[in-house]
């Protein structure tokens, strides 16, 4: 499986997954023209595209996308805000929790994560399973959530939001920011990725793909370091 994380952060996210036969892309945070030149100018080869939630870090570039005119999957509430906010579109396509779709060799099911708006609401979040029955592999694939609250079944590949690290962010020095109440709530610290870790089977996996991070509130090789001394695996960014 290819799978190439264009950019990701709070500064916009993109990601693209290929079996060799059907290419998809997660979130459209990023200028296209980026996104093209990152894969080989193969945008025209795209399948689809998962939105996780609407957040204009992963939703920026939507209009562009629907342009294109690619299936764009999205939870109902996603759909329903944007088309309220910015942009309707035919290609707009409405998932349901635990929903299993297909798009070509893909078979994609959404999962529910915890994540909240600026004004403390909640923020309806997908996070994906998808199962390529050409190649027989599994990615896990979640972002923006608080924690994953459920085990999953194995997977070969795991692309988990790893956003902060509790000894950055609570050191004496710390001021309890709007931005950093809200992170606690909607965003996974390294403590509770490891925490999850643990209680997976990790058999079959080959890889773990750390995302989202924070630029100010982590320490990639520490984060690096210490998710490959616990689970044996190499670890990407």
């Amino acid at each position: 499986m290819d799978i190439n994380i264009i950019h990701t952060g709070s500064d916009g996210n993109c990601t693209y997954i290929s079996d060799g036969t059907t290419e998809i892309l997660i979130d459209c945070g990023i200028k296209l023209e980026k996104v093209n030149r990152e894969i080989g100018y193969r945008l025209s080869k795209i399948k689809a595209v998962l939105i996780t939630h609407e957040h204009t870090d992963h939703t920026k570039y939507i209009k562009e996308i629907a342009s294109l005119a690619k299936p764009i999957y999205m939870a109902e509430q996603t759909k329903q805000n944007i088309q309220i906010q910015r942009i309707k579109s035919p290609f707009f396509i409405s998932l349901q929790e635990k929903q299993n779709i297909k798009i070509g060799t893909f078979i994609i099911k959404t999962i529910p994560l915890i994540h909240y708006n600026v004004d403390g609401t909640p923020c309806k979040n997908f996070g994906y399973i998808i199962f390529s029955i050409l190649t027989n592999e599994k990615i896990l694939w979640c972002t923006d959530t608080e924690y994953i609250p459920f085990s999953v079944p194995k997977c070969n590949y795991i692309c988990i939001e790893c956003n902060y690290d509790n000894d950055i962010t609570f050191n004496k020095e710390f001021d309890i920011a709007a931005v950093d109440k809200r992170r606690f709530i909607s965003h996974q610290s390294l403590q509770t990725v490891k925490n999850w870790l643990q209680k997976q089977d990790l058999s079959v996996c080959k890889a773990i793909y750390l995302i989202h991070i924070s630029n100010e509130k982590s320490d990639k090789p520490k984060m690096k370091k210490e998710i490959e001394q616990l689970t044996k695996l190499p670890v990407f960014f």
